[in-house]
């Protein structure tokens, strides 16, 4: 019965560590998603006449 137990809380534990894992790669593809627009609007903004950004 202790065996049981174990491997279920076990599984738990794993599946709970999944559900991180997931949040954490949303959380990061977020982030970098607002840290490229932001650099889109920064270029935006000292853009030169003609259109190219300046570097």
């Amino acid at each position: 019965l202790g065996n049981g137990i174990q491997r279920r809380t076990k599984i738990l534990q794993l599946i709970k560590q999944k559900e991180i894992e997931e949040q954490d790669n949303q959380i990061n593809m977020r982030l970098e998603l607002l840290f490229h627009e932001k650099a889109i609007f920064r270029q935006g903004n000292i853009a030169k006449p003609n259109g190219h950004a300046q570097q």
